[in-house]
């Protein structure tokens, strides 16, 4: 069977000159297991990866650790020469759910413009997320193909899917392996996958990251300050990019989670002006060691000691603040009211099986999705922070598409939030939905909602993730791309809720609805 897992694009994340190419891929793979897990990885990395060398920093024993917060493990295997083995091994992977990294070399990428290029040979890896074995190829996120691409893009390092087949793969892996034998790296002849660890299936939350931090910090010694203190025994330059990357690049991602776990709007400014203080003075530090470098000028015993206690001092407003926020937390909980959509469904988007004389189709030209283990119906289906009540019966409607319909709610339910599992079909739509209450006033907000076959456009939680088939000319087979649902919460006046009023917008789907009050 084919399988491709859902790894982001990660508009919204960090390019090469915050987190380096061979841990921005791992991010995006562990984002397969929770959107966030990619900030997550990318502010550990970020924050540890100021106190290991560069040998480590690429080392099996870091990454283990990196993962680990976020129960996820590390794995690695070793195919020897036999590269048949290889797809086998990346496939059968992908089967279980695993992403697979593949640690390559730039000049070793047919589609880089340095390929073939012998004398750049910096270390890249590639998220491996997909197999399909009908054509045996394989869909690969790669981070350098839009690079530069956007002008008035922030990030232009988005993890772009492409399709190559197993022998491009293979020759990637040849060229590379061939490179590595040389430099006697331990990346030869292994690939790497990531999986859920053993501790449960609780999700790792930006609480546990940043007491994961605190823990660490204990220990926690910047390296550059040992770079300061040997600065007129080294040449400088010539690792000034890895310097800028590793020690002030780092300040983005690791800002950007504080600012996720952030209980309101006067901490997330105080973040942003410590980040602000703190950029500017290691910044103006490294100015001033690239200046005296370049006039090849030595700097004086106490003009290093004044750098390297500002550089300190920089560290440790990072640390503080860390602590700091350690000690809130902001998890907020939900009382669920779930609203029964099941006399208002009009289309059927799920087959129990690959049938070809289904009738299920979303988009009225033979697409569906196949029913499977992980859709809970009938039932409260909890995922992370939602919760809703999918009515289903094989065979039968399964969802609304939206034509205006009136909901009315006879229980009048007080909330102050509606959250909404759905998707949409030939395009992403934004339609507005009206909220009226008990006493006659109303509401309206903007409802987002991404098309199935692509990751969420508007920043909807992936819920749930499976096989959308095809069905022509009286036959079903399987899509080359998966089928989506997305759940997405808006906040709305509290009150009593007696009614919704969808839009009119046939190519929106909403398979339920539930209304949602906070408990305290």
């Amino acid at each position: 069977m084919s399988r491709i897992l859902d790894i982001d694009m990660y508009r919204d994340g960090f390019d090469v000159k915050s987190v380096d190419c061979f841990h921005n891929p791992i991010a995006a793979a562990a984002g397969y297991f929770n959107r966030d897990y990619y900030f997550y990885y990318a502010f550990l990395n970020c924050l540890m990866g100021n106190t290991v060398n560069k040998e480590r920093h690429y080392s099996i024993e870091y990454t283990t650790e990196l993962l680990k917060p976020l129960n996820l493990c590390w794995n690695v295997f070793d195919f020897g020469d036999d590269l048949n083995n290889l797809v086998k091994i990346i496939s059968d992977e992908i089967q279980k759910g695993h992403p697979v990294i593949v640690c390559v070399k730039y000049n070793s990428l047919f589609y880089n413009s340095y390929y073939k290029n012998m004398k750049f040979n910096l270390i890249h890896s590639i998220a491996v997320n997909g197999y399909n074995e009908f054509n045996n190829t394989f869909t690969i996120k790669e981070m350098t193909l839009l690079r530069d691409s956007f002008v008035g893009y922030e990030n232009t390092d988005m993890h772009f899917s492409l399709q190559i087949s197993a022998e491009m793969l293979k020759q990637i892996i040849t060229d590379s392996n061939l490179q590595f034998k040389d430099e006697g790296l331990y990346f030869a002849n292994k690939i790497f996958s990531i999986s859920l660890g053993s501790i449960g299936n609780e999700m790792s939350t930006t609480k546990i990251i940043i007491e994961h931090a605190v823990t660490s910090l204990q220990n926690w010694k910047c390296e550059f300050g040992n770079i300061i203190n040997k600065y007129n025994d080294d040449s400088f330059m010539d690792d000034i990019n890895y310097y800028m990357l590793k020690f002030i690049g780092c300040l983005k991602p690791i800002f950007r989670f504080l600012s996720m776990h952030a209980a309101d709007s006067c901490e997330t400014k105080h973040i942003l002006e410590c980040e602000k203080e703190v950029e500017t003075i290691k910044r103006n530090i490294m100015s001033v060691l690239v200046k005296h470098q370049i006039k090849k000028d030595e700097i004086q015993p106490l003009h290093l000691k004044y750098l390297f206690d500002e550089w300190q001092e920089a560290d440790r407003r990072i640390a503080n603040l860390i602590i700091e926020l350690s000690k809130i937390d902001k998890k907020l909980n939900y009382e669920h009211n779930y609203i029964n959509l099941f006399t208002f469904y009009n289309n059927m988007a799920f087959e129990q099986q690959i049938l070809d004389q289904s009738i299920a189709d979303i988009t009225g030209e033979g697409t569906h999705f196949l029913f499977d283990v992980n859709i809970i119906a009938n039932d409260p289906w909890q995922n992370g922070e939602y919760c809703f009540v999918y009515s289903y019966t094989p065979g039968k409607y399964d969802n609304v598409s939206c034509k205006g319909q009136v909901i009315d709610l006879p229980d009048h339910n007080l909330a102050c939030c509606l959250s909404i599992l759905g998707c949409s079909e030939y395009g992403s739509f934004c339609e507005e939905i009206i909220v009226e209450y008990s006493d006659g006033s109303k509401y309206s907000f903007i409802a987002a909602f991404s098309d199935f076959f692509q990751s969420a456009v508007f920043r909807e939680k992936l819920y749930w993730s499976g096989t959308a088939l095809n069905r022509k000319d009286e036959k079903t087979v399987q899509h080359s791309f998966n089928a989506r649902l997305f759940a997405k919460r808006y906040k709305i006046k509290l009150g009593n809720v007696s009614r919704i009023i969808l839009p009119v917008c046939k190519n929106i789907h909403i398979f339920a609805i539930t209304t949602e009050t906070e408990v305290k």
